[in-house]
């Protein structure tokens, strides 16, 4: 019996996967729970159908991160630090406030896109890397300076 498993399961397929599996298997356990659809012409058809529309929407997506990346390059925000006599930074910079600031200007990121190891301490200017999904990457620069008063 051909079955089209709408979930992953482990030793059988991934989610999508049209499947040979014995009859009782597929009609009594994948099916009766949910897990699989039985392969008729018109689930197959569905099934392509999808297909195409999950690759449309996939260049969709890239395409627009894409777009936010050739934005971060365009914008630096800039923070301002306290620094002790010695030097030494109160307080840091991490992604949230960055995050922040690039919403303020009009980029909306999540936070685990920020490859940002710890948190910005030291003056001068920054790049930090941001994996968007799919497989893009971009840097906005960021900019740490000393606060007067």
């Amino acid at each position: 019996m051909k079955v089209i498993l709408l979930q992953d399961i482990p030793k059988v397929g991934r989610a999508n996967e049209v499947k040979n599996v014995a009859d009782g298997y597929g009609r009594n356990f994948l099916i009766a729970r949910g897990l699989a659809k039985e392969a008729t012409l018109d689930t197959l058809k569905q099934l392509e159908r999808e297909k195409s529309e999950n690759v449309k929407t996939l260049a969709a997506e890239t395409m627009r991160f894409r777009e936010l990346v050739g934005r971060l390059s365009s914008i630096t925000p800039s923070f301002q630090l306290k620094l002790s006599e010695k030097g030494e930074a109160f307080g840091s910079i991490g992604a949230l406030k960055i995050i922040e600031a690039l919403e303020s200007a009009g980029i909306q990121l999540e936070k685990e896109w920020l490859m940002l190891d710890h948190p910005l301490k030291t003056l001068g200017t920054h790049e930090v890397k941001v994996e968007f999904p799919y497989g893009v990457i971009g840097l906005v620069k960021v900019r740490i300076e000393k606060a007067t008063g």
